[in-house]
């Protein structure tokens, strides 16, 4: 399902799903409490299908792993 590049699919503060040019689905993640850092990454297939059958919850979930652990996350992407 092609979508149009840039547009935001969720955001509330700290997180947000956007499309990216080729179709991803790119997640940005804000962590840290002090020092804070975003963690920037692309949904895999198993992600892609859990946010299609469940929403906007699976984001919120989703990004709350990032936040307690955002190495693994940070290896599939980027920090910034």
């Amino acid at each position: 399902m092609q979508q149009q590049p840039g547009r935001i699919l969720f955001h509330e503060y700290g997180t947000q799903l956007r499309v990216a040019s080729d179709d991803a689905l790119i997640l940005n993640v804000l962590c840290g409490r002090v020092g804070q850092f975003g963690v920037e990454f692309p949904l895999n297939a198993h992600e892609r299908e859990e946010y299609r059958r469940r929403g906007d919850a699976f984001i919120q979930e989703l990004a709350g792993m990032v936040r307690r652990d955002s190495d693994p996350y940070a290896a599939r992407g980027r920090t910034c």
